[in-house]
C-alpha cells in the first residue's frame, strides 16, 4: 500500500529516524518503509504486521510511505498549495520512479503480480475498498501531475519484465555476483552484512542489478 507523508519533508532518512521509536509522536503507528527521490529505508520487517492503513489492510499489505517536496503547504485535510510547481513536479516524479523500483523488487521477492486486483493499492484505494482509513493519498499529489495508480501498476509490471534475468533474490546471489566481478572479496563478511542489515541488502541488490544490466 502506497502512502504519502502529508507534510513538507523530502528526506526519507528523517522520517525513518522519527519512526525509530516504540511510540512515534505518542502513537502506535509504523509503516514498513519510507522512500524519497533516491533512497529507501526499511522501518519494519516485511513479514511483520504494520500500523499504516488504519484498517484491515494492516493485516495484508506492506505499507510504503513516500516523502513530499519542501515547497508544499497544506491548508487543511488534503488541500495544499505549492510555492514551486516545477520543484514539486521533479520531486514527485523521482519518488514515483523510486517507488516503482521498490515495489517491483517486493513483487519479485514475494512472487506477486502487480496487475492482479488488490495487490498494489494506494491508501485512498484502500479506503474505497473498506480496508483503510479515509485518506486521499497518494492521488491527491499524483493527479495534479498526470500520475495514476493504474499507470503505477503498469510501470511496476514493466520494471519486473525489464529486469527479468537481471534480478537477485538472495544475499548469496548478490554477494557471489559482486565477488565474481571483483567488487567484494570477503564473501562471508558480506553474507553476514546483507543478512543483518536490510538497507545494505537493498543497496547491494541495486548495485548488482545495475552492473549486470550494463555488462
Amino acid at each position: 500500500m502506497l502512502h504519502s507523508i502529508g507534510c513538507a519533508q523530502p528526506d526519507a532518512q528523517i522520517i525513518a529516524s522519527k519512526w525509530n521509536s516504540p511510540l512515534p509522536d505518542g502513537k502506535e503507528v509504523c509503516c514498513h518503509g519510507v522512500l524519497d527521490t533516491q533512497s529507501f529505508y526499511q522501518t519494519l520487517p516485511f513479514d511483520m504486521r504494520g500500523w499504516h492503513g488504519g484498517g484491515k489492510a494492516n493485516n495484508t499489505h506492506i505499507g510504503i510511505e513516500m516523502t513530499e517536496p519542501d515547497c508544499i503547504c497544506y491548508k487543511g485535510g488534503a488541500a495544499y498549495e505549492l510555492t514551486d510547481t516545477e520543484k514539486a513536479r521533479k520531486h514527485i516524479e523521482q519518488t514515483y520512479n523510486n517507488a516503482v523500483q521498490v515495489v517491483a523488487d517486493l513483487c519479485v521477492q514475494y512472487k506477486l503480480d502487480p496487475l492482479c486486483d488488490g495487490v498494489v493499492i494506494s491508501h485512498s484505494e484502500g479506503y474505497k475498498r473498506g480496508v483503510a482509513s479515509n485518506h486521499a493519498d497518494v492521488e491527491h499529489l499524483w493527479d495534479r501531475f498526470g500520475f495514476s495508480m493504474d499507470g503505477f501498476r503498469k510501470s511496476v509490471a514493466d520494471k519486473i519484465k525489464e529486469q527479468s534475468g537481471n534480478c537477485f533474490e538472495s544475499s548469496e546471489s548478490i554477494v557471489n555476483f559482486l565477488h565474481d566481478i571483483g567488487v567484494v572479496s570477503n564473501t562471508d563478511l558480506w553474507y553476514k552484512k546483507l543478512n543483518e542489515d536490510v538497507n545494505a541488502y537493498w543497496l547491494a541488490k541495486k548495485a548488482a542489478e545495475y552492473i549486470k544490466k550494463r555488462r
